[in-house]
């Protein structure tokens, strides 16, 4: 019986990595949601059209879930001082394969006008006001049910 358990577990795990593999695909992006804190610290942030908006310098991250909230764009600035900082939803960056740099999916508009978190205001609920701000849901949730507009996307 153990090695028919052993088996199964086997069989189920190599169909299990083979379908993540397919499910990827072979285009040249990932999801943010992918990486851990360690691999998106220090990423170039691009916008659709390639050009460098700056560098993801913190990784806000859910202390219960382990789940990355958002993260910290640094944008301007000399090695780090006086740079504009902006938070955004880890749904808002696609990865390149190569893990070289995160390209924003929305409008830069949506950087420039992003809210910034109140004092007293948790993590998680900041989180909901930049995904709301940037017209981003979660994979989970469809956009129309959080109140999300076509025209939140420009």
């Amino acid at each position: 019986m153990k090695r028919l358990t052993l088996f199964l577990t086997a069989v189920l795990s190599i169909f299990l990595l083979a379908g993540s593999a397919f499910a990827a695909g072979t285009g040249t992006e990932m999801t943010a949601g992918a990486y851990s804190e360690e691999a998106l610290r220090g990423l170039t942030v691009v916008n659709r059209e390639g050009e460098e908006l700056g560098e993801i310098r913190e990784v806000r991250v859910d202390s219960e879930t382990g789940e990355i909230n958002f993260v910290i764009l640094a944008r301007g600035g000399v090695l780090g001082i006086g740079a504009e900082r902006y938070a955004v939803p880890i749904e808002a960056l696609k990865i390149s394969r190569d893990k070289d740099k995160a390209t924003l999916t929305v409008s830069e508009n949506k950087l420039e006008t992003a809210p910034r978190q109140e004092t007293g205001m948790s993590d998680g609920e900041f989180k909901d006001v930049i995904q709301k701000h940037y017209g981003v849901a979660p994979a989970w949730e469809p956009p129309a049910s959080r109140g999300i507009t076509p025209e939140m996307m420009e």
